[in-house]
């Protein structure tokens, strides 16, 4: 009976270890940079994609004669459209 009551703090014990081990796998580092790693190609996704929206912009304006703000009217910019900033 001392045998099988062991066993089963034991397991009770390797359960609870386990569910923190999950708990903390989000600070792996090999999750942490893995992460890093999809931040950074989501930053130049998003500097390429504003790149081409200033080039349609510009190429919109000059081969149309129109303002920038008719452009940015017509396609839906908004006023505060620019590049991404990690600082705000």
């Amino acid at each position: 009976m001392e045998i099988q009551e062991n066993l089963m703090k034991l397991e009770q014990e390797k359960q609870q270890l386990h569910n923190e081990l999950i708990r903390y796998k989000n600070y792996d580092p090999t999750n942490v940079e893995q992460l890093e790693n999809e931040c950074q190609k989501a930053r130049t996704a998003i500097e390429r994609w504003t790149d081409n929206v200033f080039q349609l912009r510009t190429w919109s304006k000059n081969r149309f004669q129109l303002d920038l703000s008719e452009v940015d009217k017509g396609f839906g910019i908004p006023n505060n459209f620019d590049y991404y900033n990690d600082d705000e």
